[in-house]
């Protein structure tokens, strides 16, 4: 396939994973697709493997940007800033997100890259009975489901389709550049923004979709796949941060971030 693709992985604290995780990336990337590493004030020794490939040719003979955040500033901040700047300094046509900590497969990218009639292709670990590592900590899929329940009744009401969405919070999605760079317009000029940067951020994008189509699609037809991907625990002990580690807790605060005023 001729359409280049920017590769953007949001890197905090994954010295174990981050060389592994990334040679199967370069095994599984085109020629000319480009790497985006954000880099989020990991303290483990990640940094001194990025500084190490910042200092030889690594990052030129394999096509890797480094961005530094000068301190932790969480998922939903590191995942913006590489759609940002994909968007803004890259000639892709496409932008692809996934996480650095192994429970995204390199081998999927190629498969996602078939798909390019589409605005979005999201993954889902829901799609098929496809588990690997150890179960999945009760409460995610739980929470996952209710949450998905609620995103295809929004875009019921609101462009009168029925989704039959099975993964709200999936990492591993393939934007059309188009779409990507008007979700980062509309994104900076969210009152208080900054609150949304967390977990939840997902669900900022999943309702700026339903409204974009709204607004942008005659036919009020989405224009997104599905596609079914492993569903890959490596630990159990995975802290979302304080307070979020609780379920209930974790669940009101995605409904805060879906409450986002989005103005198109």
């Amino acid at each position: 396939m001729g359409n280049n693709i920017a590769i953007v992985i949001p890197v905090y604290n994954e010295v174990k994973s981050i060389e592994k995780v990334l040679r199967q990336i370069i095994d599984n990337k085109s020629h000319d697709d480009q790497i985006i590493l954000i880099e989020d004030g990991s303290n483990d020794g990640t940094e001194l493997i990025i500084n190490m490939w910042e200092k030889s040719n690594f990052c030129k003979d394999h096509n890797v940007t480094i961005l530094h955040n000068e301190k932790n500033s969480g998922y939903g901040y590191t995942l913006f800033k590489g759609m940002k700047y994909a968007t803004e300094n890259t000639s892709a046509e496409f932008i692809l997100t996934m996480d650095c900590d192994e429970q995204h497969e390199a081998i999927d990218i190629p498969r996602f890259k078939l798909k390019t009639e589409y605005d979005l292709i999201s993954g889902s670990r829901y799609l098929a009975n496809n588990d690997k590592g150890i179960a999945a900590p009760a409460d995610r899929p739980v929470i996952n489901q209710k949450i998905v329940r609620k995103l295809n009744r929004f875009a019921h009401s609101e462009i009168n389709e029925k989704w039959s969405l099975t993964d709200s919070f999936c990492g591993m999605k393939l934007y059309k550049k188009k779409l990507l760079k008007e979700f980062v317009d509309a994104f900076l000029h969210l009152p208080g923004h900054a609150e949304y940067f967390g977990y939840g951020f997902p669900l900022v994008f999943w309702k700026f979709y339903i409204l974009w189509l709204k607004k942008n699609n005659k036919n009020l037809q989405s224009n997104f796949t599905e596609e079914s991907i492993a569903r890959i625990y490596i630990s159990d002990n995975r802290s979302f941060g304080k307070e979020l580690d609780q379920p209930l807790k974790r669940y009101r605060y995605y409904l805060k971030c879906f409450q986002v005023p989005i103005i198109l």
